[in-house]
C-alpha cells in the first residue's frame, strides 16, 4: 500500500490529536510486544503542543524534559494519550543515531533528566 502525503497527514492529524494531553514514558529492557507489559519505567512527560504534521510526518516538541524516577538507561518508549490508552511502542536512540525518538542521552541518575532532542512518527 502507498498513501499520498496528504493521507499521511490526515492520519496523522488524528494521532496528533491524541497525543495532546498524553505521556511519553521511557523505559529500560527490552520492548514489549505491542501494547504489552512494560519493564523499568525511568521517566514519564506530558506531552502538549504537538505541532502539525508535515510531509508525512509528525514530531513531538524538542527540547522538552521528563524528570528520571530511577537510574538506568533508556531504550525504548511507550506513547499514551490522556486517558492512558495504549498508542505507540518505539526504539529510542541518542542524538544522530536514526532512532524515532532522539534523548540527548540514554543514561543518567535517579533526579536528573531525559531530553527529547529529535523525533519524527512516520507514515508511509
Amino acid at each position: 500500500m502507498t498513501i499520498s502525503v496528504v493521507a499521511a497527514n490526515a492520519l496523522l492529524s488524528g494521532l496528533r490529536a491524541e497525543l495532546e494531553g498524553g505521556t511519553v514514558s521511557y523505559y529500560s529492557g527490552p520492548t514489549p510486544i505491542p501494547g504489552g507489559a512494560t519493564t523499568l519505567l525511568l521517566a514519564r512527560s506530558t506531552v502538549t503542543g504537538v505541532p502539525a504534521p508535515v510531509d508525512g510526518v509528525l514530531s513531538l516538541p524538542d527540547g522538552f524534559e521528563s524528570q528520571r524516577f530511577t537510574s538506568g538507561t533508556v531504550a525504548w518508549a511507550r506513547i499514551e494519550n490522556s486517558a492512558g490508552l495504549w498508542l505507540i511502542d518505539v526504539v529510542v536512540g541518542v542524538t544522530g543515531g536514526g532512532a524515532p525518538i532522539e534523548l540527548e542521552s540514554l543514561t543518567g541518575y535517579a533526579g536528573g533528566f531525559v531530553k527529547l532532542t529529535s523525533s519524527a512518527i512516520t507514515v508511509t
